[in-house]
């Protein structure tokens, strides 16, 4: 406590000075509150002088805890060494030039701010106006959502097979019509598409969905909701189709879309907020170039002189003894853990990426065929085939040549596939997972619980964490207290 003490009397110097204002361009100046006053003093006058341009700089109540911007802005004043004793006319007008473009670049980050915050400020009557204005883009159109039963006879088959297929999907159809409710009963039975598992049930489908063969969509459109068709030929196959429900096409109101259209509103009006904008920008730019005092006077924030009083060189002499160090880690212990971790393997089926990139009634299919060769590799599995040799034949990316070891992951790595481990045993099978474009299925060879480490094994980590958690916590109080300016304001016109 009384080093902290030290460092904010040390930093608080200006706030008891009293004395002759130093000259701003005069030869150098040595002691540490004369330079306190000079920083203090010039900032002061940049803001009373240029207020305006002063709202500009990033290191402002929002941004309190980076200092990316302040850094770059000391690196470009120290990078400029604006000094009348020690540069000559040309290379002081080549420093001003160089700030001169950092003050563009500091205007170009507040402007992005406020725009962004600007669109994002909006009442109910400017959401509403949006959307009756735009409600023809939120219109849903006509959707179906249907069972399929298929039979199919290849690409090329003889007529024999084609005859010998129809005369079985016409049995199908006719044990269909007499009993709708065993729709689905049928399709496991006797479908030859990947969908029979599920009862032939292919979901829900938008008229305009993009597809190779829009007469059969028009058919299966035209049905009524509970209807059977007639045999429905395909390029290898037939179809019967039981339409379970039909929606016409719908107008939604705004309180059923209403987050979608904040996005869309919000995305319009900050592209027309920035070209609005631009104008005042761009004039505030100019009035920089125009002010080389104000410019000049950015010097205040480094200075070879006062470097050793200077806020960050201060913090940096900082230090905790032990005692302060272990107290910041009972409080924080809950950051030093040893994760809970899984040694695994991994399998996987992809759908045939040929079908992927093709119509969506295609990609289900592909998909659904993967997802049954998985169902097929678990139950393998649960009859007692080696993992190792199934993961040969279906293997997880790279990692053929290790037999689908994919080693030790945790909730920092591979977090999707350890949400699904949590809970389970070692030798367990899990799976079908979805994930990248392909199931998934897992083995846990080895588990290690979650487990809290003693300060011995952490102590420089803590320590270091326990410093560096303290000087920020010091180094925002007194960007705060020294950058409190006043919200900045720049009028913008829709």
């Amino acid at each position: 406590m009384k080093r902290l003490i030290q460092l904010f009397a040390l930093i608080s110097i200006p706030l008891s000075l009293v004395g002759n204002e130093p000259d701003i361009f005069g030869t150098y100046w040595n002691g540490a509150e004369k330079v306190a006053y000079y920083d203090l003093k010039l900032y002061k006058d940049m803001f009373y002088q240029s207020p305006k341009i002063m709202e500009c700089f990033s290191f402002q109540s929002d941004d309190l805890d980076s200092t990316s911007t302040f850094s770059r802005i000391v690196a470009e004043a120290r990078m400029a060494q604006i000094e009348r004793n020690n540069l000559s006319p040309t290379s002081q007008t080549q420093a001003l030039a160089q700030i001169a473009i950092l003050g563009e670049q500091l205007l170009d980050d507040y402007a992005s701010r406020m725009i962004r915050q600007k669109a994002a400020t909006f009442s109910d009557d400017d959401l509403t106006s949006y959307f009756n204005a735009h409600s023809s883009r939120y219109v849903v159109d006509d959707r179906i959502k249907f069972r399929m039963i298929f039979k199919e006879y290849g690409l090329k088959p003889t007529s024999e097979k084609k005859d010998s297929v129809k005369n079985e999907a016409l049995k199908i159809l006719e044990s269909a019509r007499k009993n709708p409710q065993d729709f689905s009963e049928l399709a496991r039975r006797h479908s030859d598409s990947a969908t029979a598992k599920k009862g032939g049930d292919v979901g829900w489908l938008v008229r305009n969905s993009k597809t190779t063969n829009p007469e059969f969509f028009n058919q299966v459109f035209a049905m009524n909701k509970g209807e059977i068709s007639d045999l429905i030929k395909l390029p290898t196959g037939f179809a019967i189709i039981f339409l379970d429900d039909k929606h016409e096409k719908t107008s939604p109101s705004l309180d059923e879309i209403r987050k979608a259209v904040e996005i869309d509103f919000m995305k319009e009006r900050l592209s027309r907020l920035k070209k609005s904008s631009q104008y005042e920008i761009e004039n505030m730019k100019d009035a920089v170039k125009r002010n080389p005092d104000f410019i000049r006077q950015l010097r205040f924030l480094e200075n070879a002189v006062w470097s050793k009083f200077y806020i960050e060189s201060v913090l940096n002499e900082l230090t905790l003894s032990d005692g302060e160090a272990r107290d910041f880690f009972a409080q924080k212990r809950r950051q030093f853990l040893k994760p809970m971790m899984w040694e695994i393997q991994a399998l996987c089926a992809h759908p045939d990426q040929k079908e992927i990139s093709k119509d969506r009634i295609r990609e289900h299919y592909a998909i659904q065929a993967a997802r049954s060769k998985t169902d097929n590799i678990l139950e393998q599995l649960k009859m007692g085939e080696p993992f190792t040799a199934l993961a040969r034949l279906n293997p997880p990316g790279s990692s053929q040549e290790e037999n689908g070891y994919i080693g030790w992951i945790t909730y920092q790595i591979f977090p999707y596939f350890a949400m699904h481990l949590k809970g389970k045993r070692v030798g367990e099978f899990i799976g079908p997972i979805w994930y990248e474009q392909a199931f998934w299925v897992l083995k846990i060879l080895s588990i290690r619980e979650e487990q809290m480490y003693s300060y011995e094994e952490v102590s420089e980590s803590a320590a270091m964490l326990a410093r560096q958690t303290v000087r920020n916590n010091i180094q925002r109080d007194i960007y705060q207290k020294q950058f409190d300016l006043a919200n900045p304001r720049i009028m913008f016109k829709e």
